[in-house]
């Protein structure tokens, strides 16, 4: 990893560090920045955009709260390494406002019905997409549901 590379993903783990958030997120995004799909690395999202990722951390506080550790295993992806993973052109991971996540005491149907209801209650209004190991949550502000594969 460059220098720079590692300053950025360190600023941005700093910086969720400072949010009013119950789980502190920094280290756990930040990783996610170190991601590689062959020789692609991913990044951390443009300063500008950091403040994006905050209604869906804490939708996925919810998660936590009700069914314990959540493992986010995809969140901002730079526009190569969206590429290389398969994602969408118009991914909103790409707009640092998606989360995919794996919860261990819960099954992908569980955690999709409960964050339906949660959306059902107002707290948040964007995409739910059930896969058959993990759920992708977002804060698009539209509300919209899909099954993966």
């Amino acid at each position: 990893m460059s220098t720079d590379h590692t300053l950025r993903s360190q600023r941005y783990a700093e910086w969720l560090a400072g949010q009013d958030l119950k789980f502190n997120f920094g280290a756990e995004l930040a990783a996610l920045a170190d991601r590689k799909r062959g020789p692609i690395t991913n990044d951390t999202p443009p300063v500008e955009s950091w403040h994006r990722i905050i209604p869906t951390v804490q939708v996925i506080e919810k998660v936590r709260e009700q069914f314990g550790p959540v493992t986010i295993t995809s969140a901002y992806r730079a526009l190569a390494y969206n590429l290389a993973v398969g994602g969408e052109k118009a991914s909103w991971h790409m707009k640092n406002v998606a989360c995919d996540i794996q919860c261990r005491q819960a099954t992908p149907e569980q955690v999709g019905q409960f964050l339906k209801n949660l959306r059902a209650t107002g707290f948040f209004s964007g995409g739910i997409g059930i896969y058959g190991s993990f759920v992708h949550v977002d804060t698009r502000g539209t509300n919209v549901d899909w099954r993966g594969k």
